[in-house]
């Protein structure tokens, strides 16, 4: 019934862009290849829950009429391979984007579908097809949910917030699981950019990151958060930070990233980023921190194919240990 559900969902929302007249449709196709090796691990064909060997699209459109464009909607999926699943859950599909986004006029915008919550760096920095991610998987668990969300203009600041189911690829809600955030930041085009987050809810926990088949849930978690994060473009330079505090069930939680990234002025298809990042589901209990620091560095072969080599090194891990991982990535994504 669910998998019923799901597909029921994705078909509404294609026949429902292909119903109406479009100012623009684009549809792109996409290839993540990835290859790495771990001193724990040995040789791995993924990087986290949600970063593996894929092939996808995306479809993106806009509707409009004699007023201008009134709705806004993204479909973009894919079919993921686990080198590390049961031999009968190998292949997966994954549901990044599936919204609509409806204008109701004076700078407001209704979303709905699968999207970003309001919290942190991932709503205005997607991280689907980099080796480095926000700490959005880390503090909720993913990076994209199911629900309702508005945003617009309050003053001198941007608004967003959203209402979702708390099971993030999987589209599935139980136990009271319930995902309600909010943000406030500085409008975008200015030098630097803050923004300040909030979250509450029941967070349901799962074994895989997909769509179908319907993953494993393993449990729940009562979360609330606060968190602040800030951009800054400088030239060549671009500036990443996040930081959150709060509790998961009876415990305290932190985080904290900070990201460099540099294009090379004389040779803009190279792009470099370091980047620091902890975290503890008890914080001053070693047993229960993490941090690592990563590097990469992009070539971009045209505008659609790039290739990103990457080196990743935990300092501190809740089991003990230390760990470094190297991966190669080869990224198209194009018409």
């Amino acid at each position: 019934m669910k998998k019923l559900l799901t597909f029921c969902s994705l078909l509404i929302f294609c026949a429902y862009t292909t119903a109406h007249g479009a100012s623009q449709a684009l549809l792109y196709k996409e290839i993540n290849l990835l290859a790495g090796y771990s001193d724990i691990d040995g040789w791995v064909g993924e990087k986290g829950m949600d970063m593996k060997n894929s092939v996808g699209f995306e479809y993106f459109r806009k509707d409009g009429n004699e007023f201008g464009d009134f709705l806004t909607s993204d479909l973009q999926t894919r079919l993921s391979y686990d080198s590390s699943g049961e031999l009968d859950e190998d292949w997966a599909v994954e549901v990044h984007n599936a919204w609509v986004d409806y204008k109701l006029g004076l700078g407001k915008n209704l979303r709905v579908g699968h999207f970003a919550p309001a919290f942190g760096l991932e709503p205005v920095l997607n991280t689907h097809s980099s080796l480095l991610k926000t700490l959005a998987d880390d503090d909720i668990g993913f990076n994209r949910d199911w629900g309702v969300g508005w945003r617009g203009g309050l003053g001198a600041v941007d608004c967003q917030t959203a209402v979702q189911t708390g099971s993030g690829m999987g589209l599935e809600r139980r136990d009271g699981s319930v995902l309600t955030t909010a943000r406030i930041e500085k409008p975008k085009g200015a030098t630097w950019q803050w923004g300040l987050s909030g979250l509450w809810g029941e967070v349901l926990e799962s074994e895989q990151m997909r769509t179908i088949p319907e993953p494993d849930i393993i449990g729940s978690v009562s979360k609330k958060r606060i968190g602040s994060d800030l951009r800054c473009n400088a030239g060549p330079f671009l500036v990443l930070g996040e930081l959150t505090f709060g509790r998961d069930d009876d415990r305290n939680v932190l985080g904290a990233l900070l990201e460099l990234g540099y294009v090379v002025p004389d040779f803009q298809a190279v792009t470099m980023k370091i980047q620091e990042r902890f975290w503890s589901d008890n914080p001053g209990n070693p047993d229960q921190t993490a941090s690592g620091s990563a590097f990469s560095a992009s070539y971009n072969f045209s505008s659609s194919l790039t290739l990103t080599v990457g080196t990743f090194h935990d300092w501190e891990k809740p089991d003990g240990g230390e760990d470094t991982q190297v991966f190669l990535q080869m990224y198209y994504f194009g018409k």
